[in-house]
Formats: structure tokens, sequence, C-alpha cells
């Protein structure tokens, strides 16, 4: 039950436009590591899928005979990056091949959703290579290249690349330690990377709980540079705190005075982290409730887990992309749910609210059990919640990975999606 919810900041980027090979000097290609999908395209049993993004194989532009080491996504569908741990990049390559993208939504997740980063869209008339170069780092879990246009666009490599940036940058990558909250003392770890072009051989780490500043910790050490012989990360400990039932702890570590000289990057010298005890209750969502989004519930539900049933009362009149709402809605096996302690979303009292987007997957039930979607906005068996697909291709509820004991009640389910069963 990991309950690490890192903080990203909104970035303002360079473009940039490359015509041949990439300068590999000091930089680190995270794509290598992330596990790729898409949305719709190419079939990998083909030869033609997403694996192909990050393989780190670059062929030939316009080589044959085919499959010949790129994969091809529709139009309007996304790539997607994920890490299992936080990577910081500033530089992004796409390698196209004979159909090229034209544009593209780039978003990063920012613990709790998408996050789309301007312009919006990336626009990319360059054939063959086009890139990406940020003017400051970027730190996230996960990438998605979104609402790509072109005729089924195919790429033959896409790279996710960290160059040094800075003399003196001493970074935040994580709140390590501890993974999940446990009510008494806990021992907190951060990890610490240099970012820059110098070592750092000390640095101080600076935290926070609940805005009340803890003992920081003054490191002396080598931290060496990205590419250097030594390592680059430094795990810290930073001291015990003590956590106690039904209180929400937001903890921050931030670094300063790399070198005892101010640090030249500064966005990415922050990381949070969120924790609090298992669920119980009855909290809101929209518009100044407890949760902004049903992504938000679903994921602290997913995250924290229950000691008690927990009901989402739905107090907006309409959840969707511009309101933050994130596709899909995800709810994975739910930590202490049981018949009864259930997990119910409803609308609020005399609320009639709209669920919309224009998505492959509205809701994924992956392995959830005992959660109840009841339209109905009082005792009575009224249908008061809408939800809409208006994808052609898009379903509104996904069940797998031996999801049961759910039920699907009183909505009124609106589908663009001609298909059948």
């Amino acid at each position: 039950m990991v309950k690490i919810l890192q903080t990203i900041v909104k970035i303002t980027f360079i473009l940039s436009v490359i015509v041949g090979g990439f300068n590999a000097s000091a930089q680190t290609n995270h794509a290598l590591t992330a596990t790729a999908t898409h949305s719709g395209g190419g079939n990998p049993a083909l030869g033609f899928g997403p694996a192909n993004y990050n393989d780190g194989i670059i062929n030939p532009f316009n080589c044959a005979p085919t499959p010949c080491g790129w994969g091809w996504i529709n139009t309007n569908a996304n790539i997607e990056y994920t890490w299992a741990a936080p990577v910081t990049f500033n530089k992004i390559v796409f390698y196209k091949d004979n159909r090229p993208f034209t544009s593209a939504v780039i978003e990063i997740w920012n613990g709790t959703s998408y996050v789309a980063l301007s312009p919006n869209p990336f626009l990319s008339p360059i054939p063959q290579v086009d890139s990406i170069t940020f003017a400051l780092p970027i730190t996230t879990t996960r990438l998605r290249f979104n609402n790509v246009q072109g005729t089924n666009p195919n790429f033959r490599e896409i790279q996710v690349i960290q160059l040094a940036s800075g003399s003196n940058n001493a970074a935040t990558l994580a709140i390590d330690t501890p993974l999940a909250f446990s009510t008494g003392s806990n021992l907190f770890t951060a990890r610490i990377r240099n970012s820059g072009t110098n070592q750092i051989t000390s640095v101080n780490v600076n935290w926070e709980v609940n805005g009340v500043a803890q003992t920081p910790i003054n490191f002396t050490g080598l931290i060496d540079t990205l590419g250097g012989i030594g390592s680059n990360v430094q795990s810290i400990q930073l001291g015990n705190f003590t956590f106690a039932n039904n209180t929400l702890y937001r903890v921050k570590v931030f670094t300063s005075l790399p070198n005892n000289t101010p640090d030249t990057v500064n966005i990415d010298d922050t990381a949070t982290a969120i924790y609090r005890s298992p669920l119980n209750g009855t909290f809101t969502v929209g518009p100044g409730g407890d949760f902004i989004t049903i992504s938000e519930a679903a994921q602290a539900a997913s995250r924290f887990g229950l000691n008690g049933p927990v009901t989402f009362t739905l107090i907006g009149t309409n959840y969707n992309t511009a309101n933050g709402e994130t596709y899909p809605i995800s709810f994975a096996n739910i930590p202490g749910a049981s018949s009864t302690n259930t997990v119910t979303i409803k609308p609020a009292s005399g609320n009639s609210p709209l669920i919309e987007g224009n998505t492959t997957t509205m809701f994924v039930l992956s392995g959830a059990n005992w959660l109840i979607v009841n339209g109905s906005n009082s005792a009575a068996n009224t249908r008061d919640l809408t939800i809409k697909n208006y994808n052609t291709a898009g379903v509104i509820f996904n069940l797998s990975n031996d999801a049961r004991n759910n039920q699907l009640i009183n909505m009124n389910l609106l589908s663009a999606n001609t298909g059948t069963a």
C-alpha cells in the first residue's frame, strides 16, 4: 500500500529540432527502464507493438522489409511510459518513421491525475527526428503522449533523456520510507540526487510534517555527477515521526545549499508525500470537497484502504477532464474492503451529476471488490447519475482480474459505441 504522491510543478519548455544522432555525453535515457503501452494500434504479435518505442534500437528511416523495429498507434490514441520509481528528465526525442505524427498533448502524472504541459498541443512538423528540451527538469512516474495526430503514426524510438543541469544542483527524488501508514513511530528516508555538473560533497536536507519543520540533516560525503564513476544518488535517513489514526499527514522534503552554495536549479529540490490511516465514513467529491475528482477518491481508497464502510458523495454537477477528472477512473483491490466495509459512489441529495469523457474506458475495476456505484440521489431507486462516453470505440465499465461483489445500479449509461458484445 504505497502512499506516496509526488508533487510535480507545471513546466514550460523550449522546442528544438535535431536532424541526426543524439549527443550521448552525460545523459541517461530513462525510456529504457519504462513500461511502454499504447491505447490502440500495432499488434505486438506482428512486431508493431509498444515495446518498440523504448527498446533502445533505432533502425534506419523507412527501412524494409517490415516489421522493421517500429511501433504504431491509431490516430487520436495515446502512448504511455510508466516507471516503478520517479525519474527526472529534461529532453524527449522522437524518432519518427514514414507515417510521422504531427502533434500530441504531452502530459505528466502529478500523483493524482495527468497534467498537460505547455504548449498544448505540442506541434511537430519536422520529419524523421524531432525533440523537446525542457527549460527545467521534470520528475514523474508516468509520461503520456495523448491525442496523437497523424495517419496511424509510427515511431522507431521515443527517448526520455536526463541531461546534467546547473553546476550545483541537489534534487530530491522521492520520499522512500515509510511506504505505508503505520500508527506509532516511523523512520523517514529520502533519496537525493546530484543533477548538476559539479560533484556534491555536502548538502542540507530539510523536512516538514504538516508545515512544522523537523530537525534538518547536514549530509557530508560524495554524491557524484551523472555519468561519473561513483553514484549520483544518495539515500539519507531524516529521522522519526509518530503517526496517529484518522489524521492526514503531508510530508515535504527539500534540499538546500549543495556544496554550501545556493542551488542553481530549484524546481527539483522538493518532494512531498501524503499519509493517513485507512478510510472510514463519508467523503464529498467535487469542487470544495474532500476530494476534487472521482479519480482522486478512487486512488485514495486503493492506496489507503478501509477500516469501515466508505461513501463518496458527488457534490459536483459535471465531472470531466476540463474539471480535472482523469480517465480511466481506476479502482484496484481495495485493502480492507468486505461485505460490511464497502465503497459507495452516489450523488448528493438532490444532485443529478454528469460524468462524461471521450476515452477508451471510463471506469476500470481491476481486481476491485465490494464497490457500489449507485446513481440514486435518494433512498429510492431513481436514476439521477448519468455517465456518458463520447468515444465510438469506448466502454464505460471494464471489470477485470477477478473483480467481484460489485454493484452498478440506478444509472443512465450513454455510449457512442455502436458495437455489440
